[in-house]
């Protein structure tokens, strides 16, 4: 009898047990509806706070266009840029210290940068390269070591295992066999551990230049398909992937994939529906750019997110900061700020407008800089109420 009772007992822990887990992960799993057409009346500012300007050095060695990539290391800032074949490097108060450029086709270079990582223990720059190439250096530029993966890689980060994080947006390859996942997590060797939403069987590769849709904050990791409006969280201890927020754009449905023909592929993920990337995901807030190719207006938008009110703000690519009159730019990626988000300002976009506030963070880089500076790094933090 008492061995009964004490199985009745498990049963029902083990029950109550695994309800508390599904509702966990059912609070965790949010859904948000978006109107892309109504353009928010709010500022930038009403959701972060300025709290660090950094002025980037301007010298003939560290020109900068638009920022692709901001890593943060220690004292320094390793910045990869659209028009600039290396990495430049500052120093946290936007000192132009050096630059890394190693593009070439000998021992040690790369043909081009299609992402960049950071690790501090120990200190090295990772590359990769579009041919399948990982190239290590340390930070002061110095070769160290190649290493491969044997499939096209848009985008990539390191976990903490040494193992990696890696999105292949639609590039179909034999190499991948039972593993062809979109999102897809590797040992140190390249090894496929986990992977997410299946690749479409396309036959070919389709490579797409952008700003990365892979984020890391402390120990958390994300990542968002370029055939789905759903960002992914990846736990790198249980080497599981979990659907965290999903977006559903009103006018704009996401197409099936699997049902698509490589002709039909092209258009509808490259002209007829937004792809998300730039993301950042708060405490309370979640960031991102969504793009659109066959069209003129609105063909890039910035989304934020109030995970509470469950409301999305959609504003146009460049998004004021009301309060500081600033331009900001964010189609970019940055790792390294710890929980805050990174911005940056053209100056010569500063030196065209008129402020109402003399006093304001935008004229006084106004009447700083000139038109051929670089550009300006702006943090901000997540305010706690909106």
């Amino acid at each position: 009898m008492k061995n009964y009772i004490w199985i009745l007992v498990f049963i029902f822990l083990s029950g109550c047990k695994s309800q508390i887990k599904q509702e966990k992960e059912e609070e965790k799993l949010l859904t948000f509806e978006v109107d892309l057409q109504q353009l928010s009346e709010k500022g930038f500012d009403d959701f972060y706070e300025l709290e660090e300007v950094i002025k980037l050095e301007t010298t003939d060695r560290s020109i900068l266009g638009d920022i692709k990539k901001i890593l943060a290391g220690k004292d320094r800032l390793f910045i990869s840029s659209w028009n600039h074949p290396g990495i430049l490097i500052f120093n946290r108060d936007g000192k132009y210290l050096y630059q890394i450029n190693k593009q070439g086709k000998g021992p040690g270079e790369y043909l081009e940068i299609t992402d960049v990582l950071l690790t501090e223990d120990p200190e090295e720059l990772i590359v990769y390269d579009r041919s399948g190439r990982f190239l290590h250096y340390d930070w002061e530029g110095n070769f160290l070591r190649e290493g491969k993966m044997d499939s096209y890689i848009s985008h990539v980060e390191r976990l903490p295992d040494g193992g990696w994080l890696t999105d292949h947006a639609l590039a179909h390859t034999s190499s991948f066999r039972d593993s062809l996942y979109i999102l897809r997590a590797s040992d140190s060797s390249g090894q496929y551990i986990q992977g997410t939403v299946a690749l479409p069987v396309t036959k070919y590769i389709l490579p797409l230049r952008m700003v990365s849709n892979l984020y890391q904050n402390e120990g958390r990791y994300y990542g968002i398909p370029v055939i789905e409006n759903t960002i992914y969280e990846y736990n790198y201890r249980d080497a599981e992937f979990s659907p965290r927020y999903i977006y559903q754009l009103r006018d704009y449905p996401v197409p099936d994939a699997s049902k698509l023909s490589p002709a039909e592929m092209m258009k509808p993920f490259i002209y007829d529906y937004y792809i998300f990337n730039s993301e950042y995901i708060g405490e309370n807030t979640i960031l991102l750019i969504a793009w659109r190719g066959g069209v003129k207006e609105n063909s890039m938008l910035t989304l934020v997110t109030d995970k509470k009110s469950k409301k999305t703000e959609v504003f146009q690519a460049i998004v004021e900061d009301k309060k500081n009159e600033l331009p900001l730019h964010r189609y970019l990626q940055h790792t390294g700020f710890k929980g805050k988000v990174v911005a940056y300002t053209h100056p010569l976009e500063l030196q065209q407008r008129t402020f109402s506030d003399a006093h304001s963070v935008g004229a006084r880089l106004s009447e700083e800089l000139n038109e051929e500076s670089n550009p300006v790094l702006l943090i901000y933090k997540e305010k706690e109420s909106f």
